[in-house]
């Protein structure tokens, strides 16, 4: 079964409400959710997350029982002046998000870089030992 991404169905329920030609009531604000990419490589587990327009120094990282969690951003701006939005998209304020990570990962390891928009967060997999297998030799009873 595949997954529909949260996305698509966003731009369906925008594309569905545009062609009723009913204005937007804002009852329900839209919560500031970055979107992540979640990978992995031979040697480590790669998180690419989107923060566009968020300041690098506003966000934290942190890795712990295996969950990366990322937050920061700021508090929304109060703005003097009222203005006559059409509409209005842009979400702004406090995030966090947290991923849990499927393979154990070197939480002290882990680097993080920020660039575009795009936080990258490199966390490498905990080395698995090779496990050699032992033949047991089966003991006849009489």
């Amino acid at each position: 079964m595949e997954l529909i991404p949260r996305r698509e169905i966003e731009k369906f329920f925008e594309r569905f409400m545009e062609d009723l030609e009913i204005p937007e009531i804002p009852v329900i604000p839209r919560l500031v959710r970055p979107s992540v990419d979640l990978y992995e490589t031979d040697k480590e587990v790669i998180a690419e997350i989107e923060v566009p327009g968020v300041d690098p120094k506003s966000i934290k990282v942190s890795v712990e029982d295996n969950v990366l969690t990322v937050e920061g951003g700021e508090e929304k701006e109060v703005k003097e002046e009222k203005r006559g939005y059409f509409r209005q998209e842009i979400r702004k304020g406090y995030f966090k998000r947290s991923i849990v990570i499927p393979v154990e990962v070197q939480a002290e390891k882990a680097e993080a870089e920020y660039k575009n928009g795009v936080l990258r967060v490199a966390m490498p997999k905990v080395k698995e030992e090779k496990k050699s297998a032992k033949e047991i030799k089966i003991k006849v009873s009489k």
